[in-house]
């Protein structure tokens, strides 16, 4: 019986380099989860005076960086609630797009609200709200 051994059979050397380069992988993806872009989606009714918000608790430290897409304007805020207060951090009017960041002072739920002004029969769309979150 002859025992034959693969043409070309791969070194430990890059057996190893391959696995550490799998765990590092691993390691660095656990680590940054909660850095990476987040993406949701908020359903938009067409009448007037409708409004969605998506909440997040976070962290005093934490900084959020985040973009927002829709076809038609909105009114859109970023506000919290402590000590059952509404307190605005960010406001606009009539956009259909913004992107900025801004840093969590206290741990609290932070809200993204998206109001419809206009009476457009119903129809309905959607809002892309990506976004970041990092431990500064």
């Amino acid at each position: 019986m002859t025992l034959s051994r693969p043409s070309n059979p791969p070194s430990a050397k890059r057996l190893i380099a391959a696995s550490l380069l799998l765990l590092g992988t691993a390691f660095s993806t656990t680590a940054f989860a909660d850095e990476a872009w987040q993406q949701t989606v908020v359903d938009i009714a067409g009448v007037e005076n409708y409004f969605r918000e998506h909440c997040m608790m976070l962290e005093a430290g934490q900084t959020i960086s985040y973009r927002y897409q829709s076809i038609y304007p909105l009114d859109f805020n970023i506000h919290h609630h402590p000590d059952n207060n509404t307190i605005f951090l960010y406001n606009e009017e009539n956009r259909t797009s913004s992107r900025g960041e801004f840093h969590a002072d206290n741990k609290d739920h932070f809200c993204f609200t998206w109001t419809n002004k206009v009476e457009r029969g119903g129809e309905e769309w959607s809002v892309v709200l990506d976004y970041q979150v990092t431990n500064q």
